[in-house]
């Protein structure tokens, strides 16, 4: 299942108080997966590849930080395992969880057989194709779609909490 921490700073600590909030809410030995503009550009199929081959290598949980309106700790992020980018451009935190949703979905679909729609197949993003209807296994729908033993923490700091 997918597990979602978010972490507020009430002390005043800065970045640094914010990282050790994001320290506490990671489970022991998870591999950490920072999202941050300098990290690695990787494809839907090659992200669904290296999630593979954690959980083949034994990783049993994954950790995905987001740095809310700063940032995150740059000593903090330096001790994550892996630095993904969604691309150059900076992104609201908030847009950043529905992307990473939506990558672990397709990460989940591809590892067990599934269609990767994109704009050069079928489906999302193909040129005049209509709009995708949402499953019951769609993370939008609050149904986490990575399967046991697999369990995806997002951890996600914030100054002030976003209310839509």
């Amino acid at each position: 299942p997918l597990t979602e921490h978010e972490v507020e700073d009430r002390r005043g600590g800065g970045m640094a108080g914010e990282a050790a909030l994001l320290q506490r809410a990671c489970p022991e030995g998870a591999r950490r997966v920072v999202l941050d503009e300098r990290g690695t550009v990787i494809s839907s199929p090659d992200f669904a590849a290296l999630i593979g081959r954690w959980r083949d290598g034994g990783t049993s949980d994954l950790a995905f930080f987001i740095g809310g309106a700063d940032g995150l700790d740059p000593a903090f992020r330096n001790r994550a395992g892996y630095a993904l980018s969604f691309g150059a451009m900076v992104w609201p935190h908030m847009l950043v969880r529905v992307m990473l949703a939506e990558q672990l979905y397709r990460a989940a679909s591809i590892l067990s057989g599934g269609p990767i729609t994109g704009p050069d197949r079928a489906g999302c993003g193909a040129a005049g194709s209509a709009p995708q209807a949402m499953t019951a296994d769609h993370p939008a729908t609050g149904v986490p779609a990575v399967s046991e033993p697999w369990r995806a923490w997002l951890a996600a700091g914030e100054r002030r909490p976003s209310r839509w």
